[in-house]
Order: structure tokens, then C-alpha cells, then sequence
């Protein structure tokens, strides 16, 4: 678990899990590691509608997260319950409290979710100062599109400043150029603890 009250942890496992039980992870991860209520207070606590259908969708992500073992689950009353964030069996990615706080919170011009742009960070994270990637292997890694990676890339790099990328490349005989892939590299302000 956090060493921390500014140090989150994620497990690298839960990288391949659905935006719903990222944002579950994430609001537990900042609020203490549990919640007790009724699904109309999870969703308004995490800024969702209490309609039927969110409340639905909340209840498939913690069913997913029980199954995965990230979470436990204690029903208090018949509509109220517990939820409990459990010890990381994986590989840790830490990430600071304020970080999560500002990709959480922060509106994007471009068309991606914040949950997708946390993943991408943390996989980028997990890889070190300097990482070469091609969107595909990424995108395969995460559970999501090569869009979506390219999207969360460019928030990374021009909402934030986090990281920097270059194309990596050559040309071939015939003087055609080909890609083969890209490197990230982190400042040092993001790839803190």
C-alpha cells in the first residue's frame, strides 16, 4: 500500500482494467482506500449521475475489481456497503497524489478520458526514464485503442509537459523512410519518487 499520504500506488495489473474500475481505484486511492455507502453516493462522489445506468455500470466495476482481487466488499444493509481497496500482489507503479489529482481533474481538448491518459502515464512510468514503444504493443498492453494512445500521448506531452517523444525511424534502400516506433522520454518533475 502507499508509503505515503502523496504516494499512490497502483498495480501494474490494474492497467488492463476498464476506465469505471480505474476511476474507482483512483477515488479510493485518494479518499482513504474505502468507502462506505449506497451506489447513488459512490456515483455523486465521483461526480457521475445517480441514474440507473451509472449506478449499474458502478456496480459491474466493483463486481470486476472484486474478481481481480484489487477490492473487497462488505454489504452493510440492503443497500448500503462497503468497499475496501486490498494490498498490490503485481509489480507497484507509484505515481504522487497531486499528479493523480491533476489528470483526474483536468478537461482535455482532446477527445480521450482521463482514466485512459493515467494509464498511458503509468505504462510510460512503469518503463523508466526513457522507454521505446510502438502504439500497437501499448495499446495491446492497456486494453485500448492506438487512438486512444496517441490521444493520451499528446495530453501527456501538451497539457502537461510530461513527457517528450520523437519518432524512431530509418530509411530503406529504396530511400523510403519507416518507423519503427517511438521513444518517451518523462521530466524529471513527473517521473518523481
Amino acid at each position: 500500500m502507499p508509503s505515503s499520504k502523496d504516494d499512490m500506488v497502483f498495480d501494474w495489473d490494474w492497467l488492463q482494467l476498464d476506465k469505471a474500475d480505474i476511476e474507482i481505484l483512483s477515488f479510493l486511492l485518494l479518499n482513504g482506500e474505502r468507502f462506505a455507502g449506497t451506489l447513488s453516493e459512490l456515483c455523486r462522489s465521483l461526480g457521475r449521475s445517480g441514474n440507473t445506468r451509472s449506478r449499474n455500470k458502478r456496480q459491474e466495476a466493483i463486481e470486476r475489481l472484486c474478481a481481480a482481487g484489487a477490492i473487497s466488499r462488505n454489504q452493510l444493509s440492503q443497500r448500503r456497503f462497503e468497499i475496501h481497496l486490498l494490498p498490490t500482489k503485481g509489480e507497484e507503479i507509484r505515481i504522487d497524489r497531486k499528479h493523480l489529482e491533476d489528470i483526474r481533474c483536468r478537461r482535455y481538448d482532446r477527445d480521450v478520458a482521463w482514466q485512459q491518459v493515467l494509464k498511458v502515464y503509468l505504462w510510460l512510468k512503469y518503463g523508466g526514464n526513457t522507454i521505446q514503444y510502438k502504439r500497437n504493443e501499448v495499446a495491446a498492453d492497456l486494453g485500448v485503442s492506438p487512438s486512444t494512445i496517441t490521444a493520451a500521448i499528446r495530453v501527456l506531452a501538451d497539457h502537461y509537459g510530461a513527457i517528450s517523444t520523437h519518432r524512431l525511424g530509418s530509411v530503406d534502400s529504396q530511400g523510403n523512410p519507416r518507423c519503427s516506433g517511438q521513444e518517451a522520454s518523462l521530466s524529471a518533475f513527473w517521473l518523481n519518487n
